[in-house]
């Protein structure tokens, strides 16, 4: 079912050593701030490689500014 879980790209303007910890830095602070949600959080950075992922979140996806 659409609207079940909460899937988000955060592309970062620099390269990063550790975009885990990015990601999951993100994901808990969005847990404690809306609830019991299932989140997917993907980081890329500009030295990241171009997935299929990726490419479908881009063109599939809404901005958030």
């Amino acid at each position: 079912m659409r609207g079940g879980d909460i899937d988000l790209l955060i592309e970062l303007p620099e390269a990063t050593n550790d975009k885990l910890a990015v990601s999951g830095r993100i994901g808990a602070r969005l847990q404690l701030a809306i609830g019991e949600r299932k989140i997917d959080v993907v980081v890329t950075d500009p030295l990241s490689k171009e997935t299929a992922l990726i490419r479908t979140a881009r063109s599939q996806g809404i901005e958030l500014r």
